[in-house]
């Protein structure tokens, strides 16, 4: 049976591109790649040459997680999903996210098998904060087994300039891991 709660996501192109539109008075469907002063705030947007740091898995007891870097994906063995969606997390620490700039969301996953996951930005402590999650309703990401999904959404920050932001998907717990899509 614990086999039945494994899953594995593999972690493709995680892109975070940060443009200050509303400075530079551009539209908010410009190519960032053009405009002066956009920039990408994601240390490691891609894992082609083997490395994953600063991203990093983090579990709760009892959750557990494996990890492995392979042809540019970043691939999560969950060994036990835990009790919470944030007992096992996929994350990216250190980010800020600064007020009025608007920002694009981008990333690739699988999975290998049907699950959900919860990603975000937002707070990496007290309040937890969320300043953008999929579609802004608190939504997961539903995966079918072994096809690719591209989410690519915008967000401005609207509060204060923020420091101590995360980019994190949420992997564990009832509500991620072993959720049976319709």
């Amino acid at each position: 049976m614990k086999n039945f709660y494994k899953k594995i996501s593999q972690f493709i192109v995680l892109t975070m591109l940060v443009s200050c539109f509303s400075m530079l008075a551009m539209p908010a469907k410009s190519n960032a790649a053009q405009l002066v002063g956009a920039g990408d705030i994601i240390r490691n947007n891609t894992f082609d040459n083997g490395v994953g740091l600063p991203w990093h898995i983090v579990e709760s007891y009892p959750a557990a997680a494996d990890f492995s870097i392979e042809g540019g994906k970043y691939n999560v063995t969950i060994k036990d999903r835990g009790v919470e969606r944030w007992d096992v997390q996929f994350r990216h620490r250190g980010l800020t996210i600064e007020r009025g700039h608007t920002y694009t969301v981008k990333f690739t996953v699988s999975s290998t098998k049907d699950c959900k996951i919860y990603p975000k930005i937002g707070d990496q402590g007290e309040p937890y904060a969320e300043y953008w999650n999929y579609n802004q309703n608190w939504d997961f990401v539903e995966l079918r087994a072994n096809t690719p999904v591209t989410i690519t959404q915008e967000f401005t920050m609207n509060q204060a300039t923020t420091s101590n932001c995360e980019f994190a998907f949420h992997l564990g717990g009832t509500e991620c891991a072993t959720s049976p899509l319709p």
